[in-house]
Order: C-alpha cells, then structure tokens, then sequence
C-alpha cells in the first residue's frame, strides 16, 4: 500500500507545533539558570541556539508574550476546555456505531458555541488534534450491534475452545462460514471523524432494504471454498454468466419461493 503524503497544512501545522514545544522548553531552561550552579548557568543566546529557537523570541516570550495558539484562543470557536471533552465525545460516538461526518461536528459546534461557524471550522479542529482521523464507515445492522458484546464474544470463544480439546479438531478440519449482505442501490458509507487508533468504523443502520447475499467459507490453513452469491429473483440473468463477470467461479443461487396458484 502506498503512504500518502502529508498535506501542505498538516505538514505546516506539524513544524508550528514542534516549533512551539521548542520554545516552551528554552522557556522553562532560561527560567531555571537561577537554581544552577553558576559553571553551569548558559546565555539566552546558548539556551536558543542549543533549542534551535531566536534569541529575540525567546526573550519576548520571557518577557510575557504569549504564543500564536495562546494569542488566538479568545478567537476560537470553542475553548481548549471545550475541544478537549468534544474530542472525547467524536471518539465515544465512532466506537458506539454512531460515527459523526464532517457536517455532523460542525453542527455540534456551533450549537456549543451559540454561533455559527466558518466552513473551514472543522478541517483547523483535526489539525489541532492528531488523535483524530477521517474514515470511511462500514454499515452495521442495529441487531447486530446489539448482540456484540463482551459476554456473547466470550462465551463463543469459551466453547470453541473447550469443543476443540474435547475433539481434538486439527486446524485442517476448522472450517468458517460467513455472510455479507450487499444493499442495492443504497450509499452504505460516509467519511467520519473518528479516533486514529480506530480500525473498523461501523455505522449502525436499519435492516430494512434489498439485499444481494455473498457466502464464503475458509478454513483455517488457508484454504477457501468458492463463494456463493444469492440474489432475489424468480430466473437467472445471462448476462450474469457472461466471460469475464464471474472472475471468481461464484455458486449463483435464487432463493426457493413457493408456488403460486
């Protein structure tokens, strides 16, 4: 997979912010020369040079100038207080099933605010805050949601243990079946703000649309079985066994309906 490079503003945003960390440490080591014995005490001119930062910032800053982010503060939509528990709460609704999109937070912060916002609100909001990233959601039904949970996922694990060792099941002879529903004619996924550690961003939905059914079985050594795909429908298509529409050898399978009289 090729990495994607970082963006001009991100890249920016990223030298500002070590920047700043730069200067708040020559800060903190210009303030301590008093508690240094006087072979050890350094210049302001030694203190940035060896910080990498101006002489004349540093004074300005020990003089009492605030920085670029504590200057424009007052400025801000919401304060760092605010950001830091909104930044909390996008994470907890990405990992309930409840991803929010690009408009969604905006929404959110203006009504923290009490005003409107500009357009660009959100995108400054995650440069701020590197443990947000923007994903794309995967569609999780409401039942489906419900029934992951800790005591289920344990109890499963539990038995398949305890049936393993009861058997002596080799891993050749461990086989997995499973279902993927394909909505038709339905946009299943949206572009969310989520936590960056956040792997898999479900978006919980209803179970109520058309659906085209894929089965696959694989077996714990690697190997697979050709998939099936069940359609709803009454006769099979032609143009669906045309060459080059069925790279995979998949099973075409109508469900069985009773007649009608």
């Amino acid at each position: 997979m090729t990495r994607q490079k970082p963006s001009a503003n991100l890249t920016s945003h990223l030298k500002s912010k070590a920047h700043d960390a730069s200067l708040s440490c020559a800060v903190l080591a210009a303030r301590g020369q008093a508690d240094l014995p006087g072979s050890q005490q350094q210049s302001l001119q030694q203190i940035a040079r060896g910080y990498q930062v101006s002489p004349e910032t540093l004074r300005r800053r020990l003089a009492g100038t605030k920085s670029r982010a504590e200057a424009r503060q007052a400025q801000q939509a919401l304060s760092v207080s605010q950001e830091e528990v909104f930044t909390g709460w996008i994470k907890y609704c990405g990992f309930r099933g409840i991803p929010l999109s690009k408009s969604a937070i905006q929404k959110q912060a203006e009504l923290i605010a009490g005003r409107s916002i500009g357009c660009n609100w959100v995108s400054r909001f995650a440069l701020r805050h590197q443990d947000l990233a923007p994903k794309w959601t995967r569609k999780l039904e409401a039942c489906r949601a419900q029934a992951m949970n800790k005591s289920n996922v344990q109890g499963f694990y539990d038995t398949y243990k305890q049936l393993r060792e009861q058997y002596s099941i080799p891993d050749e002879m461990v086989w997995n079946a499973d279902e993927k529903g394909a909505a038709l004619n339905e946009n299943q996924r949206i572009r969310a703000l989520v936590d960056h550690d956040q792997k898999t961003v479900h978006r919980i939905g209803s179970s109520n649309r058309e659906m085209v059914t894929i089965i696959e079985c694989v077996s714990a050594t690697g190997g697979a079985l050709q998939p099936m795909v069940i359609f709803k429908g009454q006769q099979l298509m032609s143009y669906w066994f045309e060459p080059g529409a069925n790279p995979s050898g998949a099973t075409y399978v109508l469900p069985l309906c009773p007649e009608t009289h």
